[in-house]
């Protein structure tokens, strides 16, 4: 399970959702896995024939722009890249953020963004772009954002989009998502004033050389086929495994 589809199905989303499907599919597979920690418990409510395994996802190796690095900007820019939906993007919170932080410009790439935003001057919608654009214009931000509403919806997420962040050499500041609360360079918070707080720490400096690159080389989906392979060849043991995200 890579969603919470019941709680999509709640916001408008995966129509097709049924619990008794899901529940059904649960029971009767030998194993079973989920991307986060709060989806895997979730899913291991339904007792299924075998405990549920974490199997975060990952980079995919087509992402990053040969020769890539970051530059940097004199203007203090912060990035978002993904849909845009107001079904679980906080607009209101980032409205509210931005313009709290009027010497910060937010670049926004992606879709499905609502027709009736108000922006202040210093969000710049920018559409989708393709994985090179992203890394050209990534290059010059100094954090990168997740700006999603909390609720049990974004707390079984798994975002591929902050391996992607930590690729272009990116901190990154999120709303509430537990199962990046330890991912390096990461900080998780709980409101518009811890958000901003948040951006204002990272602003200031860059990671570590090499943290995030010797993190992702154990988080790649090839590692992930082998933690699947792993687990294929596995009897079922006692409790909620996790095979991925090594620290």
């Amino acid at each position: 399970a890579r969603d919470d589809w019941e709680e999509f199905e709640k916001v408008g989303q995966a129509k097709w959702y049924s619990s008794s499907v899901e529940k059904y599919i649960v029971t009767n597979c030998d194993h079973v896995t989920a991307v986060s920690w709060p989806l895997a418990k979730k899913l291991d409510a339904y007792e299924p024939l075998d405990n549920v395994h974490v199997v975060p996802n990952a980079l995919s190796p087509n992402f990053l722009s040969e020769g890539y690095k970051w530059k940097g900007s004199k203007q203090t820019k912060i990035g978002y890249f993904g849909h845009l939906t107001a079904s679980w993007f906080d607009w209101d919170s980032l409205i509210e953020i931005a313009k709290q932080r009027p010497d910060y410009l937010f670049e926004i790439i992606g879709h499905s963004a609502p027709d009736d935003l108000d922006l202040p001057n210093n969000i710049d919608l920018m559409g989708p772009k393709t994985h090179p654009e992203i890394n050209k214009i990534a290059a010059e931000w100094k954090v990168a954002i997740i700006p999603f509403k909390t609720g049990l919806l974004a707390d079984a997420v798994d975002p591929i989009k902050i391996y992607e962040y930590m690729a272009l050499d990116l901190p990154t500041v999120s709303f509430r998502m537990p199962q990046i609360d330890d991912y390096p360079y990461t900080i998780t918070v709980e409101n518009n004033e811890e958000f901003c707080f948040a951006l204002d720490e990272y602003v200031r400096y860059r990671p570590k050389r090499g943290v995030l690159k010797k993190w992702l080389a154990k988080n790649k989906w090839s590692d992930r086929v082998n933690d699947m392979l792993t687990l294929a060849s596995q009897q079922r043991p006692d409790g909620i495994i996790n095979l991925g995200v090594e620290e």
